[in-house]
């Protein structure tokens, strides 16, 4: 049990723009985090929006699961699963976990369990009923909006049990009370990446996706983060590091560099 409460070291995204913006004590392990779309652009939708909040989460409990593994104390609960909680027409938008998608994550499938109920209250039972049960290594939940009070005894579940939990609200919903954080992700123009390979004519090639990432609140900083005001800072995802970094100014190898524009960090 020791093993599996003890603290580790911050939590960070592994891109400095944004850990500085979090401070040296990084992102709350034990704490409540909210994670809301950025509102609709003409031409986008809000499910896809969510999709993309979805991806970000999942990426960035990829990136608890590494700092974990790097530290004897931890190495026990990065093993443990992540615990993704949503009702029944969440899962009618999104659509089913697909396994593949989650091996290109670098998880297994029973590497993530999944609740799914029929009422948003029960979302909310099953997400601090996880917390408590301290046999998941972060809980992911989605709600359209969460109230102060239910926001308050998952905030608390969280710290009594030292397990992050990661709420995806809607893009246009009140902000939650009690958080540790709050982030605004918004999808940033994708990259094709090409292989070493070839198949025929046709060079292998992956996209990587992207993130308009904005940290809008953080407990630990919050008189910083008013006076800074940073705009979204474009991020990627990166296989080498088990981290987030800042999207490089390139453009696809496909076509010529002035015929691709990419947004980038301001």
């Amino acid at each position: 049990q020791t093993s599996l409460t003890k603290p580790v070291t911050a939590w960070t995204l592994g891109a400095p723009p944004l850990d500085d913006q979090l401070g040296p004590d990084g992102l709350d392990m034990a704490g409540l985090h909210e994670i809301k779309p950025r509102p609709p652009q003409v031409g986008a939708t809000a499910v896809a929006d969510s999709a993309i909040a979805t991806g970000f989460a999942l990426r960035l409990f990829a990136r608890l699961r590494h700092v974990q593994s790097q530290h004897r104390g931890s190495a026990m609960r990065a093993n443990l699963p992540v615990l993704l909680c949503w009702t029944q027409a969440t899962r009618f938008d999104l659509g089913a976990i697909y396994g593949p998608g989650l091996r290109a994550l670098g998880f297994a499938t029973r590497d993530v369990l999944v609740v799914e109920t029929p009422r948003t209250r029960d979302v909310l039972w099953a997400i601090e009923e996880g917390l408590k049960s301290q046999s998941v290594a972060a809980v992911i939940g989605h709600c359209e909006d969460v109230a102060l009070t239910p926001a308050r005894r998952l905030s608390l579940a969280a710290a009594a049990s030292d397990t992050p939990c990661l709420m995806l609200t809607a893009a246009r919903s009140p902000v939650m009370g009690a958080t540790s954080s709050r982030w605004r992700i918004g999808p940033g123009t994708s990259m094709r990446q090409a292989g070493a390979g070839h198949t025929g004519l046709a060079e292998r090639s992956r996209i990587l996706p992207r993130y308009d990432v904005a940290i809008e609140r953080c407990r630990s900083r919050l008189s910083q983060l008013r006076a800074l005001d940073a705009p979204p800072v474009t991020l990627e995802w990166s296989d080498e590091t088990h981290g987030f970094r800042v999207a490089a100014r390139l453009a696809d190898r496909a076509s010529p560099p002035c015929q691709q524009k990419f947004r980038t960090a301001g």
